[in-house]
C-alpha cells in the first residue's frame, strides 16, 4: 500500500507539477533562441533609421557589437527567471532564497569590486564607442582583432595568432587603428650603394 500510495503521488506530481517544469523550461529555452535572433535586429534596424546611408556598414559594425552584449544580459535574466519559477514548482519558498542571496550579495559584494569595475568600464567604453568587433585596437598589455565582448571582457586576436581576453577594468587607454585612416612608419634596412631614390 505504501508503494502504492508512493507511486500514485509521485504519478500524479509528474503530471502536474513536472509537466509545468518542463513546460518552463522549454518556453526559456524557446525565448531564449528567439532573443538571440531578434535583439541584433531590431537593434540594427533602429539604428540604421538613425543613420544615413553613407554609414551603413559603420552601423552595423556598432550593432553587432552592442547585440552581443545586450544578448548575454537578457538571456541571464531569462535563465534567472526560469529557475525562480522552477524552485517555485519544487515548493521552495523565494522569500528565504532571496533573502540569502541578499546576504550573499553583501558579503561577494566587499570582493567583487573589480568585477563591478569590469561591467562599468565596458558600459562606458561601448557607449563612447572606442572599439567594435571586427577592428585593430592597441591597448598597450595586448592588440589584435576584437574576436568576442561580453559583460566583463573582450578577446583580442593578436595577428600572430595568440588569443588575449581582456577585462575592461585594466584597459587605461585604446588606440584603434581601423577607424578611418593611420599612418604606419616601416623601417627599411638595405646596403649602402643602394639607389635611395629608387627604393623610395
Amino acid at each position: 500500500n505504501y508503494l502504492k500510495d508512493a507511486g500514485s503521488s509521485l504519478g500524479s506530481w509528474l503530471v502536474s507539477d513536472g509537466l509545468r517544469i518542463v513546460l518552463i523550461l522549454f518556453m526559456s529555452w524557446g525565448v531564449t533562441r528567439i532573443a538571440r535572433r531578434v535583439i541584433p535586429r531590431v537593434l540594427a534596424s533602429v539604428m540604421l533609421g538613425q543613420a544615413s546611408t553613407a554609414d551603413h556598414d559603420e552601423v552595423m559594425k556598432r550593432s553587432e557589437t552592442l547585440s552581443s552584449v545586450f544578448v548575454g544580459a537578457v538571456v541571464s535574466l531569462i535563465y534567472v527567471s526560469a529557475l525562480f519559477m522552477v524552485l517555485t514548482e519544487l515548493g521552495v519558498p523565494i522569500g528565504p532564497v532571496l533573502g540569502g542571496f541578499g546576504i550573499a550579495g553583501i558579503a561577494v559584494g566587499f570582493g567583487a569590486q573589480t568585477l563591478i569595475r569590469d561591467i562599468f568600464s565596458g558600459a562606458f567604453y561601448l557607449i563612447d564607442d572606442a572599439f567594435r568587433k571586427g577592428e585593430y585596437i592597441d591597448i598597450g598589455s595586448a592588440k589584435g582583432v576584437v574576436e568576442k565582448i561580453s559583460i566583463r571582457s573582450m578577446q583580442l586576436r593578436h595577428h600572430r595568432g595568440a588569443l588575449t581576453t581582456v577585462p575592461f577594468g585594466e584597459i587605461q587607454k585604446v588606440e584603434n587603428f581601423s577607424r578611418d585612416w593611420a599612418v604606419m612608419k616601416l623601417a627599411f634596412r638595405v646596403t649602402y650603394d643602394t639607389d635611395v631614390d629608387k627604393m623610395r
